[in-house]
């Protein structure tokens, strides 16, 4: 391979990493500003358990001592407050994170694949399969068309685009399209875990979670299951049924334990109360 095109490969690669790395951080600090805010709230509710202690105590007689323990009190009640609002704030922020930190996943997941076609394209061009040095070239597999004539990457690559750009209907038109004309296909696991998150951007919560659902269905040996439990877990939440969300992110950890889903699934549980 030239030169100049290992380096297109490695700049892609490079932006990948980086773009990846900023939610991470930022949800790592969310987490350390959530336990700093719960520490200092159970220290306050501490000192009120105390004053209160030394109000209810015979021995505090004055009047003026009293006035004074109880504006204590109240001061210490509104800055429990405070922190209270601070600490919903942030949970409300870290739940925004693990959404966008599980959609990157998946993006990355898809980009991935894109490289790898991309390095193969690009052996090709050289007359040299992917992944070969010494070995005789070998021309790259030709894709099969669908009924439409069209090229599976073709279909798959205009509904991704259409959902990053948020247009989930077409998004949808396009993913249903690809696991129709090619359901045997490599990427028709994905495709079916995109349906979900189009139905899930749409706020259509309970179409989301049937379609994530195939995922395991359909694609008992596919990748994308842990990913797609993970999300319809949180649609559960968004349709406020805690139960089975928990149900969901508990199947995440406990059959996918080793998974980056698995530690998103570990941080929202901690959060549901």
């Amino acid at each position: 391979m030239n030169i100049w095109k290992k380096g297109i490969v490695l700049l892609i690669l490079l932006a990948i990493g980086l773009f990846g790395c900023a939610p991470q951080a930022e949800f790592i600090k969310l987490q350390d500003d959530l336990s700093t805010a719960t520490r200092k709230q159970n220290q306050l509710q501490q000192r009120i358990e105390v004053v209160e202690g030394y109000l209810k105590d015979k021995t505090t007689t004055s009047q003026k001592g009293q006035q004074d323990i109880h504006r204590i009190i109240a001061d210490l009640g509104v800055k429990i407050d405070q922190l209270s609002t601070d600490i919903q704030i942030i949970q409300g922020k870290l739940e925004e994170n693990n959404h966008r930190i599980s959609e990157l996943a998946q993006r990355l997941d898809d980009q991935a694949y894109k490289i790898k076609e991309l390095s193969a394209k690009i052996a090709a061009a050289d007359g040299k399969p992917a992944g070969a040095s010494e070995k005789a070239a070998a021309p790259p597999a030709p894709q099969e068309k669908g009924k439409t004539g069209q090229n599976p990457s073709d279909v798959y690559n205009r509904a991704y685009q259409d959902y990053v750009n948020g247009n989930y209907d077409l998004a949808l038109t396009g993913f249903q399209a690809y696991l129709t004309e090619f359901p045997d296909a490599t990427l028709a696991p994905n495709a079916q875990y995109w349906i979900g998150e189009c139905f899930y951007g749409k706020q259509e919560y309970k179409k989301a979670i049937d379609a994530l659902d195939k995922v395991a269905a359909n694609y008992p040996k596919s990748e994308k299951i842990s990913a797609a439990t993970l999300k319809a877990g949180f649609a559960y939440l968004e349709l406020k049924d805690k139960t089975k969300a928990k149900a969901y992110l508990k199947k995440v950890v406990d059959q996918f334990p080793n998974s980056k889903e698995a530690s998103l699934a570990k941080g929202k549980l901690a959060t549901i109360k």
